[in-house]
């Protein structure tokens, strides 16, 4: 079976508009691929497709993101 396409149509169009926005407003981004963010108050964790680091900037470059 094949997974849908629609998911990624959406990632990829999500990045475009981010980019163009964040250079429209001169506004730094860090862009990462997909993460896993784990919440121990849900006792599980999130996986999105791509993340974007903004207002934080900052605090990650440099950084090397855990595995």
């Amino acid at each position: 079976m094949i997974p849908s396409d629609l998911p990624e149509n959406i990632n990829s169009m999500v990045k475009h508009i981010l980019t163009a926005l964040t250079k429209e407003v001169k506004l730094r981004i860090k862009g990462f691929g997909s993460t896993s963010l784990n919440s121990s108050d849900l006792q599980q964790g999130a996986e999105q497709n791509s993340c974007f680091y903004m207002q934080n900037i900052d605090s990650i470059i440099g950084k090397k993101m855990k595995a």
